[in-house]
Parts: C-alpha cells; structure tokens; sequence
C-alpha cells in the first residue's frame, strides 16, 4: 500500500481536496488510472494491490478517516477478489466512513446482463458484488454512508494477462480484444478508456451523487441494449 497526496487547491475541478480515498488493485490498469485522477483532484490516495515492490505500509490504512473507498481489482482467484474481498473491505471501512459520511464505489460488470460461456465464473461472481452492493447500500444508509457500482463493459488494460500467451503480448492481447468487442458498443463503436471510467467513479464518490445510493450505473455506450454479444444493426 501507498499514499499519495495532491494538496493543491487551485486546480480547476478539486472535488476531492482535504478527502481521503481508498482504491483497491491500483497498481496498475483501471485501478490505476481511478487513483491518479482522485490524486489530481486534490484526494489523499491509499493505493492497495498484491505486489509488495510496489504497493508498502497496508497497516497504515485503518489509520485514515477514508471519506471514499474504491473497490477496483483484477480477476485473480475470482469469487476470493470480486467478492469476498469486497465484504470484508466495506467491514473494515464501515467505521471511518461512518465518521466521515463517505462512500464507497463497487466495479462491477456488463457480464452480469450477458451471457458468455468463456466468463461463467467471473460474471456471477460480478453479480454477486452487485447484490453486495445493494445489501450494503441499505445497511449503511442510516449511517450515512452511500454505496454504488459501475458497470463497464470491457476495457483495455493488461488485466486482461491471463487471456494473453506470454507477457510482451498482453497489450496486444488487450487491444485485439477491444477490437473485436467495439462493434458490440453501439453510441461509439469503440471501447471505452480508462479515462472515461475514471470519471463515472468520480462522480459517484462526488458530492454531485449525495442523493444516489444502491445504484449500480452502466457504462457501456449502449452494448446491453442490444443483446449478449450481437452487433447493433447496421454493423458489418
């Protein structure tokens, strides 16, 4: 685990000065990419992951009065990361938020609305963690404390290793994946960025969703309106 602090308040958008946040699996990928845009609107960012050369110090994070806690990881072992992991996060955190009437974000998936055999696994554990999130945002709501998902449909980084044969092909592997999928995407015809995901997190660890709770947002430029895995017409 690592911190790192953005304290300047003269940014154009600073919606997160003088907030702590809790980013989960940001070593690298969208986890990465939520932590750095936190950090450049003013948060004081605690990054957690699994690679100890790069993420020191966990034991400090029960030590921050975090006001948001983004739970962003890679697959890993699948039920252990996407679920598990997840509860017992918000256990831990309940207490601080509670201090701070924070909120917590959940990354979820499209895969919980399509079927795709080569995903079983993964897509009901992203299910599950969207039912977490509910029974979450109804218990903590007396406490103050706001919990919501996003579920983007895929996104190019290199969580995508395990697909890839050896490890100088996973951004290869990324990138031939994002092609064949952006047909799928019927607004854009493309992917989205981890820049675009980045600023659906942010808005719901914002004041601007104070009012929103229990609320899992899809973000995937239309791909579910048009069934599992079938191109919107007019695609070739």
């Amino acid at each position: 685990m690592a911190t790192n602090r953005a304290p300047s308040k003269t940014r154009p958008s600073c919606r997160f000065v003088d907030k702590v946040a809790i980013v989960t699996g940001s070593s690298s990928g969208l986890g990465m990419e939520v932590a750095l845009r936190l950090a450049r609107e003013g948060a004081c960012v605690t990054l957690t992951g699994r690679d100890e050369k790069r993420l020191k110090d966990a034991e400090k994070l029960c030590q921050n009065e975090a006001q948001a806690a983004i739970a962003e990881a890679g697959t890993g072992v699948i039920m252990s990361t996407n679920v598990k992991s997840n509860f017992f996060m918000v256990q831990l955190a309940a207490d601080h938020l509670e201090k701070t009437k924070g909120n917590i974000v959940m990354v979820s998936s499209t895969l919980t609305n399509t079927i795709w055999s080569a995903a079983t696994v993964y897509s009901a554990s992203k299910a599950a963690l969207d039912n977490l999130t509910s029974q979450f945002a109804l218990t903590l709501a007396p406490k103050g404390i706001r919990v919501n998902g996003i579920s983007p449909s895929y996104i190019p980084t290199r969580a995508v290793r395990g697909m890839a044969p050896s490890e100088d092909k996973i951004d290869e592997t990324a990138q031939g994946h994002a092609a064949f999928m952006a047909p799928f995407h019927p607004l854009h015809g493309r992917c989205a960025t981890p820049g675009e995901f980045a600023d659906a997190v942010l808005f719901q660890a914002s004041d601007e969703a104070r009012y929103m709770t229990g609320h899992t947002m899809v973000l995937d430029a239309g791909m579910t309106l048009v069934g599992a895995m079938s191109k919107p017409s007019g695609s070739k």
